[in-house]
């Protein structure tokens, strides 16, 4: 949904050397052409105090927020001309902390749902929410709230003239621009809102604003402009407006301590944060690239984390999975109120997670002297789950919220027993904080299940009490630990059994259980300097290793000789949305210095290198926000073979290769699905024809055709016998227009691609 944020940070070297025959970087790879580096970043910073005034020559400060212990919170742009490596490298030693203004994503699922369109409103019945009408009517006096709920809808702004959600609500603020209402343009945010007042009754006859009302915080317009930094100054306004609740469907893939703070700070003035896990990422060919892990801020412990179910109330597959899920609402075909008229229909978490966020205002309501974090624990508690499941996983979390059961219900102590054995752990993530109670002799004991071998760091607390943790890995080894510091494990992929138990123990004890999990360093470490510089062995083919980011700011240098003249393609791919990869680039002898980062989130990064002798190349790979990996990554380093410029190794749309007419590409197919991109610019109606030829296997073709916007708009299959020609034939009209070609091979081999481009007459166009 969000272009790049292009770097101004190369060398002006780049650009002179590029011109240079027989040696260079492709220059579409190259971040800071004249045209990107007018562009500039926008950063937050957090300082540890006030402001360095030194800061005002270089950024704009755009905007600025003191927080209660008399420190600044800046949102910045660097002047003209700053290079944005220098600018982070001077200002972070000074900062608490510093990093990107990170993009907000909404959490809706574009495109129709599978399931047949449901009985209105059917959700209200899945999660319970009318036989909770009726209980909150009995238990809401004379204990509940002085006054209602209020709920802010932290969003694109709520329309401010729905008959239905109009008495519910309550003043609020644009935070885009303060002068104005926080009118919804969109309809995203009155979705949201629709949704809360659904579960209230709103639109069933009920009394709603007995139960709550709705804030609504306008931090973008259109869905396409959020920020994490104007999400948090939302947050921070509801908190202070007294909000008691704070729903938030939107996220970011990216970690950001500026969110984990803002989390933090609700917590503790006793307001509950409520966020959508967030919707998978789907390819060009309909498949599911990304599926997990959460959202952020739906990752983060304190927040009570929701993903979607269907209607039948299994896991609907757009849904993010992953460590720290909490709870599951239905996600499909949900009615809510519309923009344009008074009910709507649409899907995805963003709608699964006001459902959760309406059924805690109930709650509240009629048990008003739960903590944020009781409150998240008994909606966990009475969620339900189908028998013979586990008691927690990654796609469901503890299982869909039931508002019957939360108000009839009363916490327990220990929402994971029974887990005195290790038979009995209880399935958890490393996102949870667990809060347990140990009676006397008893042992409570958690199951954590990793992807990779990593470290693992357990910390306790529990008053006075001094405890035990008994490890139990996959292979039969058990290590045991006394908890009076952190207790830091190596484990291996696979499950881990954790054990605690009191020493000494006379006396029913409450405690506080948190583990952080990090990948191991890689085989290449130490390698955070060029002289450091991991060594990759030689090559004149294809190659590729797996690397990891164990550490947040961690900088990987590698160093690989090539042998001998010859263009080649160096990629980092990520194996997670959480890596948003940057590849740095050192001069050489015939090799110019550079920064590709061009890609989003999960997304490739490419150069294209051209040797004229044999060369050393020795280059960085780094997180665009210098934050630690959840998963390794891969380097892939392939030789250019064939005539002309080689078509190979563009996998992803970024990378595809310009379609002139004449145009005639040698193109290496491995075993499996080989997939890649081409481009046409088209300024006038034009006949694009292009054929595929194979000399010595059989291979399936399929292509599809996107347009600018990466949708679908043709597509075609065949089957390329050995000897022969296969050619396709398009009238297009002008713009730009994608071509993506998926082989498929038993063997290795070839193929060649050749394109024709022909303008049509004036007459026929």
């Amino acid at each position: 949904m969000f272009g790049k944020r292009w770097c101004s940070c190369v060398l002006a070297a780049v650009m002179l050397t590029l011109s240079l025959p027989g040696a260079g970087i492709d220059r579409a790879w190259v971040a800071g052409s004249s045209e990107e580096a007018e562009t500039s970043e926008e950063w937050v910073i957090r300082w540890n105090g006030r402001a360095d005034p030194e800061i005002i020559r270089e950024a704009e400060v755009i905007r600025r927020h003191t927080m209660q212990d008399g420190s600044e919170v800046m949102l910045v742009r660097p002047r003209s001309g700053t290079e944005t490596e220098r600018f982070v490298e001077k200002w972070s030693p000074r900062a608490r902390y510093m990093h990107p203004n990170f993009p907000h994503r909404l959490g809706e699922v574009s495109g129709d749902s599978l399931s047949p369109h449901p009985e209105p409103f059917y959700y209200l019945k899945r999660i319970r929410a009318e036989e909770a009408w009726r209980l909150a009517e009995t238990q809401r006096h004379p204990r509940g709230l002085p006054r209602p709920v209020i709920v802010a809808v932290v969003d694109t702004g709520v329309n401010l003239d729905h008959p239905v959600l109009k008495p519910l609500l309550v003043p609020g603020i644009n935070v885009r621009n303060k002068k104005e209402p926080p009118m919804d343009e969109m309809g995203h945010g009155t979705g949201v809102a629709g949704v809360i007042a659904a579960v209230w009754g709103a639109f069933s006859g009920q009394k709603a604003e007995e139960i709550g009302r709705i804030m609504p915080v306008k931090v973008m317009e259109n869905g396409d402009d959020g920020e994490i930094y104007h999400t948090v100054e939302g947050m921070r306004e509801a908190v202070r407006r007294g909000a008691n609740i704070i729903v938030l469907a939107q996220g970011s893939w990216t970690w950001s301590e500026l969110m984990a703070e803002a989390v933090r700070e609700a917590e503790a003035a006793g307001v509950l944060v409520v966020a959508a896990a967030g919707n998978a990422v789907y390819g060009t060919d309909g498949n599911i690239v990304y599926h997990r892990p959460l959202y952020v801020p739906a990752a983060i412990g304190e927040v009570l984390s929701v993903g979607s179910v269907r209607m039948d109330g299994t896991h609907e597959p757009s849904s993010n999975a992953g460590p720290g899920l909490d709870l599951a609402a239905p996600g499909e075909w949900i009615q809510t109120a519309g923009l344009f008229r008074d009910i709507d229909m649409d899907s995805g978490t963003s709608y699964a997670a006001p459902q959760v966020a309406g059924v805690a205002a109930m709650v509240w309501q009629t048990k008003p002297t739960l903590k944020p974090a009781e409150l998240r624990r008994l909606l966990c508690q009475t969620a339900d789950r189908p028998n013979g499941e586990d008691r927690w996983d990654e796609r469901t979390g503890f299982g869909v919220v039931n508002a019957a059961r939360a108000l009839k219900e009363e916490l327990k102590p220990d929402l994971y027993e029974p887990n005195d054995r290790p038979q009995e752990a209880f399935p958890v993530s490393t996102a949870h904080e667990l809060q347990g109670w140990l009676e006397p002799g008893d042992s409570d004991w958690y199951r954590f299940s990793f992807r990779h071998p990593g470290t693992l760091t357990l910390k306790v607390t529990g008053g006075d009490a001094k405890f035990r943790l008994t490890a139990l890995l996959p292979d039969g080894k058990r290590t045991e630990a006394a908890t009076d510091g952190p207790v830091r494990l190596t484990v291996p992929a696979g499950s881990v059994r954790i054990g605690l138990s009191a020493r000494e123990n006379r006396k029913s004890v409450a405690y506080r259980l948190s583990a952080e999990y990090a990948l191991l360093p890689d085989p290449f470490e130490p390698n955070e300097a060029p002289w450091q510089a991991g060594n990759l062995p030689a090559t004149t083919g294809n190659a590729a290793w797996e690397a990891t980011l164990h550490r947040a700011g961690d900088e990987d240098w590698y160093r690989v000789r090539i042998p001998e003249n010859g263009r080649f393609d160096l990629e980092v791919r990520p194996l997670s949305p959480r890596f948003d990869p940057v590849i740095t680039l050192l001069p050489g002898k015939n090799i110019p210095g550079g920064k590709v980062d061009r890609g989003n989130e999960g997304e490739a990064e490419q150069i294209s290198i051209s040797a004229s002798d044999p060369e050393e190349l020795i280059f960085r790979v780094t997180d665009y926000g210098s934050a630690s990996g959840d998963e390794p990554y891969r380097i892939f380093l392939r030789r250019r073979e064939g005539e002309g410029e080689g078509f190979a190794g563009r996998e992803m749309p970024s990378a595809a290769r310009t379609l002139k007419d004449g145009s005639r590409w040698r193109v290496r197919v491995d075993p499996g699905a080989d997939r890649n991109w081409g481009v046409v610019e088209l300024t006038e109606h034009s006949t694009v024809e292009w054929s595929l030829f194979s000399s010595e296997h059989r291979l399936h073709v399929e292509w599809t055709l996107h347009d600018s916007g990466l949708r679908v708009r043709d597509s075609g299959s065949g089957e390329l016998t050995p000897g022969k020609w296969r050619t396709w034939t398009r009238v297009l009209p002008p713009g730009r227009w994608y071509l993506r070609i998926r082989m498929q091979s038993h063997v290795s081999g070839w193929y060649l691609l050749h394109s024709k481009v022909k303008k049509l007459p004036s007459r026929t166009q």
